[in-house]
């Protein structure tokens, strides 16, 4: 998804660079995530009915991560078009801040 994007923008990253990135931006809303992991992952040890509703919130969890990372790249990659932010700083610690706090804000919004 974030090659697509980065594609769309017209913009050519190294996929390390991509993986590296994603990986610390998942990592700066990890608390949510392992929040939810954890309490999916205990509901499912109830026998039927626990299974289900910890596979739905799993499902939801996975659904929200991915849909927030996107729309957090997208706006990146909006500013780095709109020359707001250079693409060599998608590597450096100053893309990695910006798009955990990009991350961050989406999740918020995800969750109302």
């Amino acid at each position: 998804m974030i090659a697509g994007i980065t594609v769309c923008f017209g913009l050519d990253i190294n996929t390390s660079i991509l993986t590296g990135f994603v990986s610390a931006t998942l990592g700066a809303g990890g608390a949510t995530i392992l929040g939810k992991t954890v309490v999916s992952n205990i509901l499912k040890l109830i026998s039927g009915v626990g299974t289900v509703v910890g596979g739905a919130i799993s499902g939801a969890t996975a659904g929200l991560i991915t849909t927030a990372l996107g729309e957090a790249y997208i706006s990146l990659m909006t500013q780095i078009f709109k020359g707001e932010m250079s693409a060599s700083d998608i590597g450096t610690e100053k893309g990695k801040e910006a798009m955990a706090k990009l991350f961050k804000e989406q999740l918020k919004r995800k969750k109302k």
